[in-house]
């Protein structure tokens, strides 16, 4: 970061703090005829997520927190009612599939098995070969969230689904690569 940078974010950071706290305040305490009483308060505490959000006087997982908080403390809005988007089980299905992602790259697991599936014999150096081998990755249980899911609740064995996904995969090859494949060429070759 250049000086100037490192300038202006601590400006925007200390004007921030301030001018966040004063507006809610005032939108807080000043009567607006057309809303009821809960959309005016609640204007007033978003009003101060926003500015928060854009000038960032504390980190932005904070401030995303501070809404909802200050929703259920100021009487707004009940706690499960404020807090429902967050427990959503879609929300923690993704965290958590982006958390084993994050695991496995840090310790390298993705890696392991890319080259381990690129290193099977059947694969060799055809393109084709490589892109069947890749995509037959998706076949596996965690490898998306759906199959993950399948896949703990039991009903599916796990033979079935690799047959499913192997023909999805077959499918997937000939719905999308070569069609695609086709119109690159003919892009390059001018037909």
């Amino acid at each position: 970061m250049t000086i100037n940078s490192k300038s202006f974010d601590s400006k925007r950071r200390a004007i921030g703090a301030v001018l966040g706290p004063v507006v809610a305040t005032r939108l807080w305490f000043v009567p607006i005829d057309a809303l009821s009483p809960i959309a005016h308060h609640l204007l007033a505490i978003m009003s101060l997520v926003a500015i928060w959000w854009i000038t960032e006087p504390v980190p932005i997982p904070v401030t995303s927190l501070l809404g909802p908080t200050l929703c259920v403390t100021l009487g707004v809005a009940p706690a499960g009612k404020a807090f429902a988007s967050f427990a959503n089980p879609m929300i923690f299905l993704f965290m958590g599939g982006f958390l084993l992602a994050k695991g496995m790259m840090v310790n390298g697991l993705d890696k392991r098995i890319a080259y381990g599936i690129l290193s099977m014999k059947w694969v060799g150096d055809s393109p084709r070969r490589i892109f069947l081998a890749s995509s037959l990755g998706f076949m596996m249980p965690v490898s998306t969230p759906p199959n993950a899911i399948v896949y703990a609740s039991g009903y599916v064995p796990i033979t079935k689904m690799i047959k499913s996904g192997f023909i999805i995969d077959v499918i997937g090859v000939f719905c999308i690569t070569i069609p695609l494949v086709l119109v690159i060429v003919k892009a390059v070759m001018g037909v």
